[in-house]
């Protein structure tokens, strides 16, 4: 196994030795790799929307689940118009307690001892009575292989707008935005990778947008 630590572009050789000699071959620029660290600077933030059609988006990874997060064209977003966003349907998925996980590029936060860094994104969802489906947002600073949690909700600590006992989507002002500091979470200059957990509990559809 060959391991590339840098990102680039790198050659590839070849050589065979047996009782006739030795043959090698050179294949320039064979392997390209490249790496989906996102920089934050004072002027870059990370913007995703859900608008591209590809779901996930590039980078993201939904891991293989008994349900999963998907993208749904709406007729009311954040603004009351038509829009792209990710979506849980737990209205018709009944796993209660099972998790389904939408998770971001690596991005590296703002380093400094001014840097405020900031999670940012907008959700809208009305729950089922009876029902609570839940939200859980982790943090790795180690790609992927432990987890650290910095929010959670479920039911009517979720909910942004009353419940609705039949499939729901969203409508004009039932959007909601949440804001997490992870400088307080002492994020400051760290390599990060997010990952958003949909907590099943046969209720109703989760939508998310907007995730900076």
């Amino acid at each position: 196994i060959v391991f590339y630590s840098q990102p680039g572009s790198y050659d590839v050789s070849l050589t065979v030795t047996d009782s006739f000699g030795t043959s090698s071959q050179t294949y320039t620029n064979f392997i390209t790799y490249t790496d989906s660290v996102f920089p934050i600077t004072n002027t870059t933030s990370l913007y995703e929307g859900f608008e591209t059609g590809i779901f996930p988006p590039k980078s993201w990874q939904t891991p293989p689940a008994s349900f999963s997060w998907e993208s749904i064209d709406i007729d009311t977003g954040l603004n009351c118009l038509p829009n792209t966003v990710a979506y849980v349907n737990h209205y018709w998925i009944e796993q209660n307690g099972k998790e389904a996980y939408l998770i971001s590029n690596k991005v590296q936060l703002g380093l400094g001892s001014t840097a405020q860094n900031w999670l940012t994104y907008n959700y809208a969802y009305c729950g089922f009575s009876g029902h609570a489906d839940g939200l859980r947002i982790e943090v790795s600073t180690d790609c992927g292989a432990t987890w650290d949690s910095i929010y959670g909700a479920s039911g009517t600590a979720l909910q942004t707008t009353s419940y609705v006992n039949s499939p729901w989507y969203p409508t004009c002002g039932s959007w909601a935005t949440d804001s997490i500091n992870l400088t307080n979470w002492g994020l400051n200059g760290d390599t990060i990778m997010v990952r958003f957990v949909a907590i099943n509990d046969y209720g109703n559809r989760f939508f998310m947008d907007n995730v900076n």
